[in-house]
């Protein structure tokens, strides 16, 4: 091959046209012309790449590039040199000659001009070992890109709009989808999802997120959780959306980060703990940091004005989309449910405006009295005046008053879900409750969303002597240390976690009370060595903050630490602790009674239910082994697995999957980290070893198998002594009488637990378990005040509506029977240099790599496959893989025209002509001019999904309308079936070797072929654009006249209510006028939408 020629690599044709440089016996050394980048070749890899006319081109003239345009003559070839002689004409008209070797580049084409000049390698030439016939390398890549951009298109029209649920590794309910769609859909995504605990909270604030990273896939997100959560987190967003690496920070790793987090990382996940005691530095970095997305969980534990509300308000201001999970507050807690507002909505609510927002919340009462009574009043039209009276600036509702009092037909319904869509206490809250989901599911045939049943068997024990022994000292070693504070303020906190933390040992192990016991003695052997773990704790901490258990693993053990090191007193305690390490160790010499009892338990199940899955939770991560160690002895070494902090993160899921699958695994002990986040719905029973001293924690427990789907019982047994004076036993009560958590879900006493906690524990502190069980009334009376029947009411008169609640679930189980285009997915990364494989064993994962990747991805395509193996990436939309092969295709402007023959049909036997596609493009110069992020574009897909046309044209330049035909035509190439290239060697020689004989006439009817029937094509767009154009704008239209109603009633009402010139109703109407903003410029952008070509290609029958 003669240096100096234009040379192309099939594998490679992304890279277009390059030049030899030099030959190295069967290798060559080309340099490509587009990027410049060089390369050694197999000599066998390269073929000429020809030029055919109209080809545009740089060329060097006088040493200087300047454009031209390749004439229809005769090519030459120079007889020094063997290189090709091209005819030209310049950019200013002259004519002129030049050999292959100064053409500098070759301009990238639209379509029509690269079909025309065959700016295309029809076959991949067999090299190597390779013998078989020619692989039809570019239609195949063709039709793949095709295919690919046309799936991705598609998942916006087939997930909602919800573009995440395409990839997330989820079986997405019903109301999942319609929060997230809700979300996406809005103007400002500034939402608080307050549902039950275990409806998927976490689900749906992944699914907004991933929706959003696939719109602005540089976005930085960051969650803020409890510690005791940073894990979980972890495992969901990675596992299920997208495999995205996270960084995981609690107070210590936070400490040990090397440099600026909040600047260096695009994904953080970082503890509640960790932002609250941070130094001053770290903080200011916060308050600088720029965030897209912020996410907050469980927001309701934080104080109202405690560090961390205060530090997160900053971030809340300055980031553009905030997500908080929260338990919604009860109405007897308006400061709390103002804090959460306030924190969601800076720029409207303000904390120190409690009267306003009470006057709010009674406003908003009397519209829920008055919508129950119009759902319920066999004769609702004598209330058209109330409504009018209540809500009459709404000008919308006035006239559905209106027609209610006229009596028309259907206005009632109207007028509801008028109230119900623009009327909300706040739009930006979002609850579902099990039992309403539960009657939507019964309404709709819905599956999978039925309520269990939980209940709970007290399983008691007699405490044996050793055991008996033990108690009656640690209430003797409690009583000498409080005793001095009993006159005084009160027990210190730090001191009653400290006695807590022996109380909770006590039920746990022996083990595990041995060690905190040690743990103190080696703090009173010599107090000064441990003068910085008293100095972290916070002063002026109170009870309910020191008894939290939010923490990460690791800041639970520095977090007890602190507390074994706080009010030490030596001579008060070194005789007392020593009787009790002394009686401690005597106890531990044995199985303990609380162990003895839950092995004749589990023995009587087991007999009854042979391999019936139990959970069994335990407080301390040491206490766990001790625990299995126990059931094995009892049952064998296959019955039990273990879960906890003993374990690195692969281990603990191979240790789920195997309890999950392995039906000799009957028994799994955790510790809290098994209550956290986990789906072990296929669990018959959960048996609590001992109980934290928590009500979330249990309800925890309890969730992880009472999830939304689960139907029949949740049974409960609860461990602990018999004993009068046992505060487990004591505790239990109080749980399962008061609170009621083994009967029901505990949502909605979020705001009261921590009151319940502290009172019980002072309680104890003071009394033991008699002065414990003699709360009781007092704590069932707090519990019972806090379930406000309000709240649930008007849950149910603004729930959902039965129809989108089942035309979700119909789209729900579409997704999940759906899956990508494997085939081309698989041919685009082969052509594009990367590598494809398929293991022989079940589940037949592929390895797939990249050509920006040295190692292979393991994973599959299935959905169910996936679900159950986390092991492996799931291949789909969101994938990193997926999703940088997809941008390459988008891209890939060299792989947009091709040409094939078609063997004859018996309905056709011949046809010749082109193949156009076309893609709805919206203009985003309006978009850009009213200041709107191109993310915004989300309101747009979710009603108007991306749609692409495909049109047949005769070479004749006449549309193909025959639907027989068109039937044999549309199927894309398949070589399978006898689809071939229309060239049949392995370069473009076929196409150039006409000119080299000075026979011009065969290209010039090609290419005058192509650009009748593209001519053709583009004038049937244009008569089909109008359609297609106004079928979008009339979804747009429909979407957006609800949310400008809701703002613009808003406005209304806080004008009316307030004045125009109060501060809320003056915001009111700057969001009216910024959602007409958006409405304006996405209309614009609809507006100016038109068909662009996306692909050409020509295609012969016969």
């Amino acid at each position: 091959m003669p240096i100096g020629a234009l040379v192309a690599v099939p594998e490679l044709q992304s890279e277009g046209p390059a030049r030899t440089l030099s030959e190295q016996g069967t290798t060559t050394v080309i340099r490509f012309l587009g990027t410049g980048a060089e390369m050694t070749q197999d000599t066998r890899q390269i073929v000429r790449y020809g030029l055919l006319p109209g080809t545009r081109i740089t060329a060097a003239l006088d040493g200087q590039p300047k454009a031209a345009e390749l004439l229809a003559k005769r090519i030459e070839r120079d007889a020094q040199s063997n290189l090709l002689v091209y005819s030209i004409r310049w950019q200013d008209g002259d004519e002129a000659r030049i050999r292959e070797d100064a053409v500098m580049s070759v301009a990238a084409t639209e379509p029509v001009e690269a079909l025309a000049t065959a700016a295309f390698h029809d076959l991949r030439p067999p090299h190597g070992s390779h013998r078989g016939p020619a692989e039809p390398y570019g239609p195949l890549t063709f039709c793949a890109r095709e295919e690919l951009l046309g799936w991705r298109d598609a998942a916006w029209a087939g997930t909602g709009g919800v573009i995440a649920l395409a990839g997330a590794r989820v079986r997405a309910l019903p109301h999942q989808l319609l929060v997230a769609r809700r979300v996406l859909s809005d103007r400002s995504i500034r939402f608080l999802l307050a549902d039950e605990v275990g409806l998927g909270k976490t689900i749906e604030a992944g699914l907004i997120m991933q929706s959003l990273l696939a719109m602005q896939p540089t976005m930085r997100v960051l969650v803020v959780v409890p510690g005791a959560l940073v894990s979980q987190w972890f495992l969901e967003l990675f596992v299920k959306f997208g495999g995205r690496p996270f960084l995981m920070l609690d107070r210590e790793r936070l400490e040990k980060y090397p440099g600026n987090p909040w600047k260096d990382e695009q994904f953080v996940i970082a503890s509640n703990r960790a932002l609250e005691e941070m130094d001053a530095k770290s903080a200011m970095r916060l308050a600088q940091s720029k965030w897209d997305m912020l996410i907050v969980d469980e927001c309701h534990r934080m104080q109202p004005q405690g560090v961390l509300y205060k530090r997160l308000s900053v971030l809340s201001r300055n980031s553009p989309h905030v997500l908080l999970l929260s338990a919604t507050p009860a109405r007897q807690h308006p400061d709390a449910y103002l804090a959460l507002l306030a924190l969601l909505q800076p720029q409207v609510y303000r904390t120190d405006d409690q009267a306003g927002f009470a006057a709010k919340l009674a406003a908003h009462d009397r519209v829920v009295d008055l919508l129950g009574r119009t759902m319920q009043d066999a004769d609702p039209v004598s209330l058209a005046p109330a409504w009018i009276e209540l809500l009459g600036a709404d000008p919308l509702l006035a006239q559905r008053a209106q027609d209610l009092a006229s009596g028309r037909p259907s206005a009632r319904q109207a007028l509801v879900a008028h109230v119900r869509e623009h009327h909300q206490l706040d739009h930006r809250i979002i609850r579902n409750r099990r039992q309403v989901l539960a009657r939507l599911s019964s309404a709709t045939g819905v599956g999978g969303l039925t309520v269990a049943v939980r209940t709970c068997e007290r399983v008691g024990y007699e405490p044996d002597a050793p055991e008996l022994r033990v108690r009656e000292l640690i209430a003797a070693y409690r009583a000498a240390l409080i005793g001095r504070f009993a006159t005084g303020e009160g027990v210190p906190p730090r001191l009653a976690h400290w006695l807590l933390q022996l109380e909770l040992g006590l039920g746990a192990h022996p083990l595990v009370l041995d060690r905190l016991l040690a743990m103190r003695a080696t703090v009173l052997a010599d107090p000064d060595e441990f003068a910085s773990y008293r100095a972290r704790a916070v002063p002026g901490e109170t009870m309910a903050q020191v008894l939290r258990s939010d923490l990460s693993e690791n800041e639970i053990t520095s977090h007890v630490a602190v507390s074994a090191t706080c009010h030490c007193d030596g001579d008060l305690e070194e005789a007392p602790l020593k009787d009790l390490r002394a009686a401690v160790a005597a106890w531990g010499k044995r199985t303990t009674a609380r162990d003895r009892q839950l092995i004749l338990r589990l023995t009587r199940f087991w007999k009854d239910q042979p391999q019936e899955k139990v959970l069994i939770f335990t407080t301390h991560s040491l206490a766990v082994s001790k625990i299995a160690g126990m059931l094995t002895t009892a049952f064998g070494e296959d019955v039990v697995e273990t879960f906890g902090a003993h374990q690195d993160t692969i281990v603990r899921e191979e240790s789920a999957k195997r309890f999950r699958d392995d039906p000799t695994c009957w028994a799994m002990v955790c510790d809290p980290l098994g209550g956290e986040g986990r789906n072990f719905q296929f669990v018959s029973v959960i048996a609590h070893h001992d109980l934290p001293w928590s009500v979330a924690a249990i309800e925890q427990r309890i969730g992880r198998v009472d999830r939304i789907g689960r139907d029949g019982e949740v049974p409960s047994w609860v461990i602990s002594g018999s004993e009068a004076g046992c505060i487990d036993a004591a505790w239990a009560d109080v749980i399962e009488r008061a609170v009621g958590v083994f009967s029901g879900p505990s949502s909605g006493l979020e705001f009261v637990t921590d009151a319940l906690e502290t009172r019980a524990l002072v309680a104890v502190l003071a009394g033991g378990a008699a002065a414990l069980r003699e709360l009781e009334p007092e704590l069932a009376q707090l519990v019972a005040g806090e379930r406000d029947e309000r709240d649930r009411r008007e849950d149910e008169l603004f729930a959902a509506e039965e129809a989108p609640f089942a035309q979700a679930a119909r789209m729900a189980a579409a997704i999940e029977s759906a899956h990508g285009p494997v085939d081309s997915i698989c041919r685009w990364i082969r052509s594009q240099g990367g590598m494809v494989r398929r293991d022989d064993e079940p589940p037949r994962a592929y390895q797939l790599r990249s050509r920006y990747n040295d190692k292979p991805e393991h994973g599959v395509f299935d959905r169910a496959v996936a679900l159950v193996r986390p092991d492996l990436s799931f291949f789909a939309l969101g994938h990193g893989l997926i999703d940088r092969m997809l941008d390459d295709a988008a891209a890939a402007t060299w792989c947009r025209a091709q040409a094939w023959r078609r063997k004859p049909a018996a309905t056709l036997a011949a046809w010749e002509g082109v193949r156009a596609a076309f893609a709805l493009t919206c203009d985003l110069a309006p978009v850009l001019a009213a200041g709107l992020r191109l993310e915004h574009l989300r309101r747009l897909f979710i009603v108007a999904p991306p749609q692409r046309v495909v049109v047949f044209v005769r070479a004749d330049g006449s549309v193909e309308t025959d639907e027989a035909v068109l039937s044999v035509l549309m199927p894309t190439f398949d070589g399978r079936l006898g689809d071939v290239a229309i060239s049949q060697v392995a370069s473009r020689d076929a196409w150039t070797r006409p000119l080299a004989t000075g026979s011009v006439d065969q290209v010039i009817r090609w290419q005058e072929s192509v650009r009748r029937g593209a001519t053709g094509a583009l004038a049937h767009a244009h008569t089909l654009l109008p359609l297609q154009r106004d079928q979008a704008i009339a979804a747009f239209e429909a979407s957006f006249a609800t949310s400008r109603a809701i703002a613009d009633a808003q406005a209304a009402t806080s004008s009316a209510s307030l004045g125009s010139d109060h501060a809320d109703a003056r915001l009111a109407a700057a969001e009216a006028e910024d959602e007409e903003r958006q409405y304006r410029a996405l209309g614009a952008a609809l507006s100016g939408a038109s068909l662009e070509l996306a692909s050409l290609a020509y295609v012969v029958v016969g």
